[in-house]
């Protein structure tokens, strides 16, 4: 359930950060970068598509504590920041962008506050596809834990046996044969 929690966090923030990245601003800085950030946001999508159906399957009560628990965490309270690094008359300089306050800065910004770039989107969104998969192997191994046959309490208990006794019905008691054994093996 820990990975369900960690992966609709890593939703709701990597939308934002997508958006971010998406913005007219930013978009009018990011020269090749920008094909780069159309293909994160289809694996974006995908992953969300697959987390979906995910969160289909799972039993109503393991996820509403997990949305209440979603809906507790606070939004950035900090600033956020998009580096881009340009090339300006053969030099790299790094640009931060904030696309909430449409403010755009060439030195880095105060300490207070997420700065974003697209290597640490990429690791975010690798990040997320790692929690997807941990969630269908959790999921896939409970389906196979269920359907290997099993005595639960109900067939254990007694009160609810009928038993009936036929001695004529009675084997002979068995014996272990170790010669037996081995041709059988054979």
């Amino acid at each position: 359930q820990g990975a369900i929690v960690v992966c609709r966090q890593l939703r709701a923030r990597l939308a934002k950060d997508l958006e971010r990245f998406e913005s007219d601003d930013v978009q009018a800085m990011l020269s090749e970068d920008v094909r780069d950030i159309r293909r994160l946001r289809r694996e974006f999508d995908h992953l969300c598509a697959t987390f979906t159906e995910a969160e289909e399957t799972l039993p109503a009560s393991s996820s509403s504590g997990e949305v209440s628990q979603l809906e507790v965490q606070p939004e950035d309270s900090e600033p956020v920041w998009v580096r881009v690094d340009l090339e300006s008359h053969g030099r790299m300089i790094q640009v931060f962008q904030n696309c909430e306050e449409g403010r755009c800065l060439c030195e880095e910004p105060p300490v207070s506050g997420r700065i974003l770039d697209i290597l640490g989107l990429r690791a975010e969104i690798a990040r997320f596809s790692e929690q997807i998969g941990t969630i269908r192997r959790q999921r896939r191994q409970r389906s196979r834990t269920r359907s290997r046959p099993t005595l639960n309490d109900d067939a254990m208990d007694a009160q609810n046996m009928d038993l009936t006794f036929h001695p004529r019905a009675q084997s002979a008691p068995q014996v272990f044969d170790p010669e037996e054994e081995e041709e059988e093996r054979r």
